[in-house]
């Protein structure tokens, strides 16, 4: 492993030699190489790459907008084929091909949801009322989305995550599928199970642990006939996460716990295995 320094924060990062990394996150990243343009028409402040930052607007919309207000439309030469329209909804108008003038009234799909006609239409056939899972705010759909068993419903994809996240049974059907794929354990996990072959691998759901907060902690390994515990964190996975936290939490539980970062065992094997065997008290 190389130290080097981030450029974009300055921060000291390490980085393997046959693949060098230059900035610490690929939020970082994306920070060091954009700027903030703001929007000559309607104010917004966005960011977009250093390459076009000359650019004066958020859109061709307001763009056009803009030009229209401030009677500075460019002279166009109308192209073969195209004629202009003006937009049903705000009134800008537009070029569009000859041939779907008469089908095509909306600049865009933003003023086509806009349209009062269009929007009468979108509504869903015999609508019905439920609740979100997560939140329990009212939410309208149509009466043919609950024809397949007792479907859930939620307000937002924000509150879909956060009752995924929490739901113990969509955490153990997840489990499932990777026992079923194969991907549990995974190669470390079993170069330690090979090393110390008293420990039981539990990370695909064999055992559960209830912590104070309610909810469960799914351990990778545990010794058999004690209370300990080993974690293998990978460093991409639990970037910015507290050893020291998680192992309170398994202590309030009644468990003692060991953490071991994946970058640890690849720096120094022989020092990350001494200090497990040390944890565990066990003859390797």
């Amino acid at each position: 492993m190389l130290q080097t320094t981030c450029q974009g924060c300055g921060k000291m990062i390490e980085t393997f030699p046959s693949q060098p990394r230059k900035y610490c996150s690929v939020a970082c990243k994306n920070l060091t190489k954009s700027t903030e343009v703001t929007c000559k028409n309607c104010g917004k402040v966005s960011r977009v790459p250093k390459s076009i930052s000359s650019r004066s607007f958020c859109s061709s919309k307001c763009q056009r907008q803009h030009e229209h207000l401030n009677g500075k439309e460019k002279a166009r030469g109308r192209r073969a084929g195209y004629t202009t329209k003006a937009c049903k909804t705000c009134g800008i108008e537009f070029e569009i091909l000859s041939s779907k003038a008469d089908r095509r009234h909306h600049c865009s799909r933003s003023c086509r949801s806009k349209d009062p006609e269009i929007m009468a239409l979108m509504r869903p056939p015999n609508p019905k009322t439920v609740l979100c899972a997560y939140c329990g705010s009212g939410i309208t759909r149509s009466v043919s989305s609950f024809k397949v068993g007792d479907r859930l419903s939620f307000c937002s994809m924000d509150h879909l995550g956060k009752y995924r996240s929490g739901s113990e049974e969509y955490g153990d059907r997840l489990l499932k599928y990777r026992r079923d794929a194969g991907t549990l354990p995974n190669n470390l996990e079993r170069y330690i199970m090979e090393i110390f072959p008293s420990l039981t691998y539990v990370g695909d759901g064999k055992l559960w642990i209830r912590i104070d907060t309610g909810k469960r902690k799914c351990p990778d390994f545990i010794l058999s006939g004690s209370n300990k515990l080993i974690e293998i964190w990978g460093d991409y996975w639990h970037e910015g996460q507290s050893r020291e936290d998680a192992k309170d939490v398994f202590e309030r539980a009644g468990y003692e716990c060991l953490i071991v970062m994946q970058s640890e065992i690849q720096k120094d094997k022989e020092a990350t295995m001494k200090r497990m065997n040390d944890f565990l008290k066990v003859t390797i």
